[in-house]
Protein backbone atom coordinates (compact mmCIF):
# COMPACT_ATOMS: atom_id res chain seq x y z
CA UNK A 1 0.00 0.00 0.00
CA UNK A 2 1.22 3.50 -0.78
CA UNK A 3 -0.03 5.62 2.12
CA UNK A 4 1.29 9.07 1.15
CA UNK A 5 1.18 9.88 4.88
CA UNK A 6 -0.03 7.07 7.12
CA UNK A 7 -0.61 9.40 10.06
CA UNK A 8 -3.85 10.85 8.69
CA UNK A 9 -5.10 7.37 7.72
CA UNK A 10 -3.82 5.39 10.69
CA UNK A 11 -7.07 4.96 12.64
CA UNK A 12 -9.00 3.88 9.53
CA UNK A 13 -6.19 1.49 8.56
CA UNK A 14 -6.18 -0.11 12.02
CA UNK A 15 -9.97 -0.55 12.01
CA UNK A 16 -9.90 -2.26 8.63
CA UNK A 17 -7.08 -4.66 9.55
CA UNK A 18 -8.45 -5.52 12.98
CA UNK A 19 -11.94 -6.19 11.54
CA UNK A 20 -10.69 -8.72 8.95
CA UNK A 21 -11.95 -12.23 9.50
CA UNK A 22 -8.66 -13.60 8.17
CA UNK A 23 -5.71 -11.65 9.52
CA UNK A 24 -3.13 -10.74 6.84
CA UNK A 25 0.24 -12.39 7.51
CA UNK A 26 2.25 -9.49 6.09
CA UNK A 27 1.36 -5.84 5.44
CA UNK A 28 3.79 -3.47 3.70
CA UNK A 29 3.34 0.29 3.53
CA UNK A 30 5.50 2.86 1.72
CA UNK A 31 5.51 6.66 1.96
CA UNK A 32 4.51 6.56 5.61
CA UNK A 33 5.57 10.16 6.26
CA UNK A 34 4.10 13.16 4.42
CA UNK A 35 6.14 15.03 1.79
CA UNK A 36 6.64 18.01 4.09
CA UNK A 37 7.11 16.29 7.43
CA UNK A 38 6.80 18.74 10.35
CA UNK A 39 7.46 16.06 12.97
CA UNK A 40 8.67 12.49 12.90
CA UNK A 41 6.02 9.90 13.80
CA UNK A 42 6.60 7.73 16.83
CA UNK A 43 6.72 3.97 16.40
CA UNK A 44 3.97 3.72 19.01
CA UNK A 45 1.70 5.84 16.78
CA UNK A 46 1.93 3.39 13.88
CA UNK A 47 2.16 0.09 15.75
CA UNK A 48 -0.63 -2.42 15.23
CA UNK A 49 -1.89 -4.90 17.81
CA UNK A 50 -1.02 -8.48 16.90
CA UNK A 51 1.82 -7.47 14.56
CA UNK A 52 5.56 -6.97 14.82
CA UNK A 53 6.71 -3.76 13.15
CA UNK A 54 9.87 -3.34 11.09
CA UNK A 55 10.54 0.16 9.81
CA UNK A 56 12.99 2.14 7.71
CA UNK A 57 13.45 5.94 7.66
CA UNK A 58 10.65 6.51 10.18
CA UNK A 59 12.84 8.13 12.82
CA UNK A 60 15.06 10.01 10.33
CA UNK A 61 14.51 13.33 8.57
CA UNK A 62 15.36 11.88 5.15
CA UNK A 63 13.10 9.60 3.13
CA UNK A 64 9.37 9.01 3.28
CA UNK A 65 9.48 5.87 5.42
CA UNK A 66 8.61 2.22 4.94
CA UNK A 67 6.94 -0.12 7.42
CA UNK A 68 6.42 -3.85 7.33
CA UNK A 69 3.93 -5.50 9.69
CA UNK A 70 4.27 -9.24 10.28
CA UNK A 71 1.65 -11.19 12.20
CA UNK A 72 2.73 -12.54 15.57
Amino acid sequence: MNADSLMNKCSEFKKIILSCQIKPAVIGIVEVKPKNCKYLPLISEISLEGYDLTSMNIDEACGRGVVLYTAT
